[in-house]
C-alpha cells in the first residue's frame, strides 16, 4: 500500500480524492490547503492540514500529490523531495528548463523520485489511439500533419477570469503542456521546431494571454521540415473542446482522439468514418484513474519515472513560449 498526501484540494484536487478511492494499492492519507473549508473535500476522519510545512512534518505518508496554483508547483515539490517524500506533481511542473532538472538532482540525491501528472496523456482514448496505431499504423503510412486543440470556457461575463482559472497562468502554459503530453505518445517530439505564435492578450495585463497558437515543422521520410503540426489553445472562446488530429497525407487516412467525447474515430481515404472506441464517465476523473493506475504500475514494478517525457514536453511548451 502506498500513502498519498494532497497538497491543493481545489478543482483537481477534488478529482484526485475521487480517482484515489478507486485504484487498489493507493491510500490517501492526509491533505491540506490554506482554505479551511476545502477540508470537506476530504473523507471524513482524513487529517487536514493548513499549510505543507506542517503537512510534511507530520509524515505518515509515503508520496505527495502537489496540485497547487501552476506557479507553486516546483517550489513545492523541492521541499516535498527535500522533506525526504516521493512526488506526483502537476503541471507544468516548472518554469525553466533548469528548474526541472534541479527537481530530478534533488530526487537522486534523497533517493526518491517524482512522476509529472500529465493526465491528458493517460486519457482512456489517448491510450487506445497509441495501441491502434502499434497494431495497425502501417497501413497509413507517416504522419504528415498534426492538429491538438484544446479550448476551455474560462471568461466570464464580465470578460475576466472564472476563479478557477486564475490560478493556472495564461492558457498556452496550461493547455499546452497538455497538448505537448498527448502528442509526446504520438510523434518524436524532439523533431519539432516551432516556425511560429500568434496570440490574443498580454501576459503583463489583465486577464492575460487569452488564446495562443504554435505552428511546427517535423522531417517526414527524411524530407525536414515537409511536416506541419498546429497546437491551438484558447479560454475566449466559450468552448469546452479538446481533440488531437493526425494526417496520413501519403494515404488520405485521418484519425482523431476527440478528448472532450472521450472518441477515437479514423477516417477513410473516401471519407468513411468508424468510431473505435467510446468512453463513459466523467473525463477529468478517468484521466486520472489512468494516471493514477500507471504511477501505482511503476512503483510496484519498480520501473523508472516519466522525467524522459517530462523532459520533452517541458522543452517544447518553452520553446512555444518564447517563439
Amino acid at each position: 500500500m502506498t500513502r498519498i498526501a494532497l497538497v491543493g484540494l481545489g478543482h483537481i484536487g477534488r478529482v484526485h480524492v475521487a480517482a484515489l478511492s478507486q485504484i487498489e494499492g493507493l491510500e490517501l492519507a492526509a491533505g491540506c490547503d490554506h482554505d479551511p473549508s476545502l477540508a470537506a473535500v476530504l473523507p471524513e476522519g482524513t487529517p487536514f492540514f493548513s499549510s505543507h510545512e506542517k503537512l510534511f512534518a507530520a509524515g505518515g505518508f509515503d508520496t505527495v500529490v502537489v496540485a497547487t496554483p501552476n506557479r507553486a508547483h516546483n517550489a513545492i515539490a523541492m521541499d516535498a523531495l527535500a522533506a525526504g517524500y516521493h512526488v506526483i506533481v502537476e503541471k507544468p511542473a516548472a518554469s525553466t528548463l533548469e528548474e526541472l532538472d534541479a527537481l530530478e538532482r534533488l530526487a537522486a540525491k534523497q533517493g526518491r523520485h517524482v512522476y509529472y501528472a500529465f493526465h491528458a496523456a493517460s486519457a482512456f482514448e489517448v491510450d487506445t489511439l497509441v495501441a491502434h496505431l502499434a497494431e495497425q499504423g502501417a497501413q497509413y503510412g507517416p504522419i504528415t500533419a498534426f492538429t491538438s486543440r484544446f479550448y476551455d470556457p474560462y471568461i466570464d461575463a464580465q470578460g475576466g477570469l472564472v476563479p478557477h482559472a486564475q490560478s493556472l497562468d495564461d492558457c498556452w502554459s496550461d493547455s499546452g503542456v497538455n497538448a505537448l503530453s498527448v502528442l509526446d505518445r504520438l510523434v518524436p517530439l524532439e523533431t519539432l521546431r516551432p516556425t511560429f505564435r500568434r496570440q490574443s492578450g498580454e501576459q503583463r495585463l489583465p486577464p492575460g494571454v487569452l488564446s495562443a497558437s504554435v505552428g511546427f515543422r517535423f522531417p517526414v521520410l527524411g524530407q525536414d521540415g515537409s511536416g506541419f503540426g498546429l497546437i491551438d489553445t484558447a479560454w475566449d472562446q466559450g468552448l469546452n473542446y479538446k481533440a488531437t488530429t493526425l494526417y496520413f497525407g501519403h494515404t488520405g487516412w485521418r484519425i482523431e482522439a476527440n478528448h472532450s467525447e472521450q472518441t477515437v474515430t479514423l477516417w477513410s481515404p473516401h471519407g468513411q468514418a468508424t468510431v473505435l472506441c467510446q468512453f463513459q464517465g466523467e473525463r477529468l476523473l478517468n484521466h486520472y484513474l489512468g494516471l493514477f493506475a500507471d504511477y501505482k504500475q511503476r512503483v510496484n514494478a519498480n520501473l523508472s519515472m516519466n522525467a524522459d517525457a517530462a523532459h520533452r514536453v517541458h522543452a517544447k511548451l518553452f520553446e512555444g513560449m518564447n517563439r
